[in-house]
Order: structure tokens, then C-alpha cells, then sequence
């Protein structure tokens, strides 16, 4: 019995591209059909001659992925520092990173 082999379990670019292609296949046609279903109510409200209603339903639309992906940016730098800030300062409480030898 080799024990490296078993950590290699499922890792391998073939055994992974069957999960990564269900994952991909998943979420595009979730995105496809959240995406046709917003735009044909946005061409019902034309066509039934709300303009204005459509406009700022596609400004709306546009805008709210742009903002909401900005602020997860944010969100990630800020827990990201954060966190670093804490790990330093437990580090310098405990005399530094690693391992201390006595």
C-alpha cells in the first residue's frame, strides 16, 4: 500500500474536470436564464410603453453587479488587512513567528 496515494485521491485533471464542467454548465445557464428572464421584462415594459420604467430598470440592472462586485472588493481588502494586523499582533505577542526553541 502506498500512503502518497492516498492523498491523491479525486486530484487528478481528469477526475476534477467532470465536477469543474458540471460547476461551469451549473452557473452559466443559472446566469443565462436570470439574465433572459430580466431583459424580456424589460422589452414587455417597452413594448407596453413604459420607457421610463425600462430605463431605470436596465440602469438598475447594469449598475447593481458593478457596485455589488466593488464591494466585495472592499470588503475582501478589508478582511484581508484585518486579519494580517491581528497575526502580526499575535505574533509579536508570542515573540515572533514559527516555532520558539528553549
Amino acid at each position: 500500500v502506498d500512503i502518497a496515494e492516498g492523498w491523491d485521491v479525486g486530484t487528478t485533471p481528469e477526475a476534477m474536470s467532470d465536477d469543474l464542467l458540471l460547476g461551469l454548465r451549473v452557473g452559466f445557464c443559472g446566469c443565462l436564464s436570470t439574465f433572459s428572464s430580466w431583459n424580456s421584462s424589460m422589452i414587455n415594459l417597452l413594448w407596453n410603453g413604459h420607457i421610463t420604467q425600462a430605463l431605470v430598470g436596465y440602469a438598475i440592472g447594469i449598475q447593481l453587479p458593478i457596485i455589488s462586485y466593488r464591494a466585495g472588493q472592499h470588503a475582501a481588502v478589508y478582511w484581508f488587512v484585518w486579519r494580517r494586523r491581528r497575526e502580526v499582533r499575535r505574533a509579536e505577542r508570542r515573540g515572533g513567528y514559527g516555532l520558539r526553541l528553549r
